[in-house]
């Protein structure tokens, strides 16, 4: 089973973005999408409910 960053990373990259894209897309900022990837951080509730929109 993938964590949810390593989760992250695969649709992210299946969608052709960088972290910034991303960033620009959801209004989060690239550090905690990074810290997301990097399993530093967990995404609350609303930030997974934005991600998967």
């Amino acid at each position: 089973m993938l964590t949810i960053g390593a989760q992250l990373v695969k649709l992210r990259h299946s969608r052709s973005l960088t972290q910034y894209q991303l960033s620009d897309k959801t209004g989060l900022t690239r550090a905690a999408i990074s810290h997301y990837e990097k399993n530093r951080r967990e995404p609350d509730i609303n930030t997974l409910i934005l991600l998967a929109d």
